[in-house]
């Protein structure tokens, strides 16, 4: 699924810093890929983490909820998010 900017919401701000919260029914790998997070260029910054909450069905169907944390590595053209911890860090 692309990256859908609704998702994305500001839980703090301080000096410069932002703390956001993103959900998405994407994969973890899907968030990492490059310009998944273009869309989000004029509001995220380097340096920035995002908490996210994938949600998804397991491998028995049930839902279940992957969270993790990234940090944003690179703006510009581009956005580039690294795992800090959580599901981005876990193999898929």
């Amino acid at each position: 699924m692309p990256y859908n900017p609704r998702q994305l919401s500001v839980v703090g701000y301080a000096n410069g810093f932002t703390l956001w919260h993103f959900r998405s029914a994407d994969r973890a790998p899907d968030l990492l890929a490059p310009h998944y997070f273009d869309g989000g260029r004029e509001v995220l910054r380097a340096g920035d983490f995002i908490v996210v909450n994938l949600e998804a069905a397991g491998p028995d169907g049930a839902p279940r909820c992957d969270n993790g944390i990234l940090a944003v590595a690179r703006t510009g053209a581009s956005i580039e998010v690294a795992p800090v911890a959580g599901a981005f860090t876990a193999p898929d």
